[in-house]
This record gives structure tokens, C-alpha cells and sequence, in this order.
């Protein structure tokens, strides 16, 4: 999304591969918070919120050796996206693939447009 935002159609490639595939999540992330998007700017928050909680899921699973550290746990679970993802497992992963699914798709739309001014 970010490299069709920035790029024109011959550029595209060169603009993914020397700047976007080294940006980290949390890079990304920040540089999509950072681009005016006029009546996309929910589904864009909403996409980052999502997104920066599932990277904690990630993260904790990814770099803990022990997965009931109580104050990491504690920690996750005091993020109401996490907590109500775990409890209401599975049918809310269900319903948050389709928010996903229909935030990107929103999003995919006003970054194909470009800059707006």
C-alpha cells in the first residue's frame, strides 16, 4: 500500500525493494499513521490498532521461551484487543480477519488515488 501511496507505476518496484522491504512493522506502521487520508483515516487507525496488537501476540510468542511469565501475560491482557480476542476465540479471529480484510481493502482504494493534497 505504502509503495503504491509513493510511487508512480515504473517506480513502484525500486521504491518496495530500496526503501519499504527494509522498513520494520513498527516503520511501516508509523509512516502509514503519518499520511493524510481524509475518510480513510479510521479504517487506518483501525488497521494500525489491530495490526499493533497482533504484533504483540507475535512478539510474545515468537521471543518468549516460557509462555506464562504472569507479568508478560498480564501485560497482553491488558490490551482489550487481545483480551477480547482470546476470549471470544474463535469466532472473534473470524470477525477480525473480515475487519482486516475490509480496512485493507478501503485503504488499497484511497492509496491507489495517491498523495492527497
Amino acid at each position: 500500500m505504502l509503495a503504491f501511496y509513493f510511487a508512480k507505476e515504473s517506480t513502484l518496484s525500486e521504491l518496495n525493494s530500496l526503501v519499504i522491504d527494509g522498513l520494520s512493522l513498527a516503520q511501516k506502521l508509523d509512516l502509514l499513521k503519518a499520511i493524510k487520508l481524509g475518510a480513510g483515516a479510521k479504517s487506518r487507525d483501525n488497521l494500525i490498532k489491530s495490526l499493533t496488537s497482533l504484533k504483540k501476540i507475535r512478539n510474545h510468542l515468537a521471543h518468549s521461551y516460557y509462555h506464562a511469565e504472569d507479568d508478560e501475560l498480564k501485560k497482553l491482557y491488558s490490551d482489550i484487543f487481545i483480551r477480547n480476542l482470546v476470549l471470544g476465540f474463535p469466532k472473534s479471529l473470524s470477525e477480525e480477519k473480515r475487519n482486516l480484510e475490509a480496512r485493507c481493502t478501503k485503504l488499497w482504494q484511497i492509496m491507489l488515488k495517491g498523495p492527497q493534497t
